[in-house]
């Protein structure tokens, strides 16, 4: 017997719902490419972003596949949670933040926040493939908790990236802006990114 039959509408509604959150990075892509594309961090932000959105995505339809058990869909969410486990673990890594004052454990925050999603389904799904049925509460929370996070880095992509102002020269002190260099038009003193969200 599946123990995911019962979750079928549950996927149906999970798939749909990231989905539609998914189309929040691109639009936040389309409206602010310049100043993502040219920042690493932000560029790391916007791919980790969209790995957690689009994840419960490919969960939810590899646990609608009409098998018998819930081994194989079990084992394959495994497969592709460690996977995007490595990846999200990478970005961030890569891009720690660039604040003056980042600590090593506001790094570490960040860090556990972004891994909670692949972590988490990873586990239920293991549960999954090995019996478990209390293995898909697992899954389902994993994959809430990427959708919450992938929220919130759209809504950062979409405004706290915006919060620039063109500057003439000279340098800009105090606060938490900083002067870059010659970006096309002109300079730009922006704020570091996300440097009051720490994770």
């Amino acid at each position: 017997m599946n123990i995911l039959t019962p979750w079928t509408d549950y996927f149906v509604a999970q798939a749909g719902a990231a989905g539609a959150l998914t189309g929040l990075i691109f639009v936040a892509l389309s409206f602010n490419f310049d100043q993502i594309i040219s920042d690493d961090l932000w560029l790391g932000r916007a791919g980790t972003g969209l790995i957690l959105l689009a994840q419960p995505i490919a969960y939810a339809l590899v646990c609608l596949w009409p098998t018998r058990t819930a081994a194989p869909p079990g084992w394959t969410t495994t497969v592709l949670a460690a996977l995007a486990t490595v990846i999200v673990t990478r970005i961030v890594l890569r891009h720690p933040g660039q604040a003056a004052n980042s600590t090593p454990g506001e790094q570490a925050s960040r860090l556990v926040i972004t891994l909670t999603e692949p972590a988490a389904t990873a586990a239920g799904s293991a549960l999954v493939a090995t019996g478990h049925a209390a293995g898909a509460f697992v899954q389902a929370a994993g994959a809430l908790a990427g959708l919450a996070v992938g929220l919130v880095t759209a809504w950062i992509l979409l405004v706290e990236v915006r919060r620039t102002r063109p500057v003439t020269g000279g340098t800009v002190t105090g606060g938490r802006l900083r002067v870059k260099a010659a970006h096309r038009a002109g300079s730009y003193a922006r704020a570091r990114p996300c440097e009051h969200i720490r994770w």
